[in-house]
C-alpha cells in the first residue's frame, strides 16, 4: 500500500507548479520558502534566499541577498494579522526599481500571535524586472523622496504619534505606553530584538507626567560591575550639576543580560 503524502509535501508541490513568484516568511521575518518562479523573478538561487532576514533598510547593505530581502519585506501590518495587497519593489542591476503587485496573507490564527506571512506576486506577466514593466526614473525618484521623508521623520522627538500601527497588537502597545506615561513608577519594556523596545522606552520617558530630565542609556550586556559603578556615579554627579536629579532616568538596555555581579552592584544603588 502506497504511503500517503503529507499535507505539507502536497502544498509544496502545488506552490512549485505556480507560475507566480511565492515566498514565505516566518515570525522572525526569515525567508523559509520560495518557489522556482520566485528564484527566476529575483534572479537569485533558493539557497541564497532561504534563511535571509527581511528587514527594512534605509542604507545600502553589503550582501546582495540582504539588499533583496529588504525589498521583499511586506508591510508591518501583515505581521499583525492583516491581509493586504501592496507593492513590492525590486531593484535590477542597473539601479532601476520595478514595482510588482503582491498579495500578502498572514499565516497566524490569532492576530495577537506571532505568525509568518505568505507573499504571492499577483501579476505573472511581470516576471522579468528588465522588461517593459520597469519603472521610469521619475517613479524611482518618487521612491527616493518618500524614503528621504521617512528618514526625516525619524529625527523628530519621541512622541506618541510616532508609534504607528493599526493592528490589534500595536493598539495594545499604544495603550500600555499611555498608561506608563501617566504612572509615577519604573517600567520594564519586553519584546524580541528589533521590535522597538528602546524607542518605546524613550517615548515613555519623553512624555512622562513627571517632566522628565536626562535619560542615560546603559548597555547591560557590555558593562561590568566596576564600570557600572563609575558610570552611575558620573551620571548622578552630572544630574546634580544640572539640577535634574529628581527627574533623570537610567535606561537599562537588555537588563536581563546583566551579569550577577553587576546586578548586585545595581541593587546597591537602590537599597
Amino acid at each position: 500500500m502506497a504511503r500517503p503524502r503529507s499535507s505539507t509535501t502536497a502544498l509544496r508541490n502545488v506552490l512549485e507548479q505556480s507560475q507566480r513568484p511565492i515566498y514565505v516568511l516566518n515570525e522572525k521575518r526569515l525567508i523559509i520558502y520560495c518557489n522556482e518562479a520566485c528564484t527566476r523573478w529575483t534572479g537569485m538561487a533558493a539557497e541564497d534566499l532561504l534563511g535571509t532576514r527581511c528587514d527594512y533598510h534605509s542604507q545600502p547593505v553589503e550582501q546582495p541577498n540582504q539588499q533583496l530581502a529588504a525589498c521583499l519585506c511586506p508591510p508591518p501590518e501583515v505581521f499583525a494579522g492583516k491581509t493586504m495587497t501592496t507593492m513590492i519593489g525590486i531593484q535590477n542591476s542597473s539601479g532601476k526599481i520595478t514595482q510588482f503587485q503582491a498579495n500578502c496573507h498572514p499565516l497566524g490564527i490569532d492576530p495577537l500571535d506571532d505568525a509568518g506571512v505568505l507573499v504571492m506576486i499577483a501579476d505573472p506577466s511581470e516576471l522579468n524586472p528588465e522588461g517593459s514593466a520597469a519603472t521610469s526614473e521619475l517613479e524611482a525618484e518618487k521612491l527616493h523622496q518618500h524614503l528621504a521623508l521617512s528618514r526625516d521623520k525619524l529625527s523628530l522627538p519621541f512622541t506618541l504619534d510616532r508609534l504607528v500601527g493599526e493592528g490589534a497588537l500595536m493598539r495594545r502597545v499604544q495603550d500600555q505606553v499611555r498608561l506608563a506615561i501617566e504612572q509615577p513608577t519604573h517600567v520594564v519594556v519586553t519584546g524580541p530584538v528589533g521590535s522597538g523596545r528602546e524607542h518605546v522606552a524613550r517615548t515613555i520617558h519623553s512624555n512622562h507626567i513627571s517632566a522628565p530630565g536626562s535619560l542615560f542609556p546603559v548597555a547591560c550586556p557590555l558593562i561590568t560591575a566596576e564600570s557600572l559603578q563609575s558610570t552611575v556615579t558620573a551620571f548622578v554627579k552630572h544630574c546634580q550639576q544640572e539640577g535634574t536629579l529628581g527627574s533623570a532616568s537610567l535606561l537599562l538596555l537588555d537588563i536581563d543580560q546583566l551579569s550577577p555581579e553587576s546586578q548586585h552592584e545595581l541593587n546597591g544603588f537602590f537599597s
